[in-house]
């Protein structure tokens, strides 16, 4: 109400820079640090967040979390792949997005590594978690003219085991090949010709072989 004698042209007061201010103050609402870069997001993120219903927030969070990769379009193919197989399966499309923004985000996240055949039928096969397919991926990566020969060695040998062992056996034989260059049996107790003990501690990185 104090500015009612400013009713004339502004300039008439002799203070333009003031007038014009007081206008843009009450036709802009106030902008949120980031609202500049929030509509800023990839097409090809905003179609795979589309595609499975994933709200503009979250989608723009993967847009942040993906530019930090250096294989993009192999990454967003492969993330594609991982959604499609868990949705497939029942799990909620959100739960599992936020899931692989946490891995991108954390450096666990395999990417185009997965988009080999041979590697996404393994993993699939045992189901193999984040950690232990980043481990599979490294020793396969040491030797890549060897990664058939050695899945199919590692194939045969968790398959022929006479009980579920989960992941722990897996860890061991890769643990074994990368000491000695070479796959080892798996122990007798679960179906293999010898007891093997790694002196790696991938599982537990806080004990030490002995």
């Amino acid at each position: 109400m104090g500015m009612g004698g400013m009713g004339g042209p502004m300039g008439a007061t002799g203070m333009p820079g003031a007038g014009m201010d007081a206008v843009q103050a009450s036709v802009m609402p106030p902008m949120h640090p980031m609202e500049s870069q929030s509509t800023v997001v990839d097409p090809r993120v905003k179609a795979l967040c589309k595609e499975f219903s994933i709200d503009d927030s979250t989608c723009e969070t993967l847009h942040a979390a993906m530019n930090s990769r250096e294989d993009y379009d192999e990454d967003l193919q492969a993330l594609h792949m991982v959604m499609e197989k868990a949705v497939n399966k029942g799990k909620k499309p959100l739960e599992v997005m936020l899931t692989q923004i946490r891995a991108i985000k954390a450096g666990r996240f395999a990417g185009k590594e997965l988009l080999d055949k041979d590697i996404w039928n393994f993993s699939e096969k045992y189901n193999l978690d984040d950690r232990v397919l980043n481990k599979l991926i490294s020793t396969l990566n040491a030797d890549k003219t060897k990664k058939k020969d050695i899945l199919e060695a590692l194939d045969k040998r968790l398959g022929s085991a006479q009980q579920p062992t989960g992941l722990g056996l897996l860890v061991r034989l890769l643990e074994g090949l990368e000491e000695t260059g070479r796959l080892p049996s798996p122990p007798r107790r679960l179906g293999g010709s010898g007891a093997f003990h790694p002196t790696g501690t991938f599982l537990n990185p806080s004990m030490k072989g002995g």
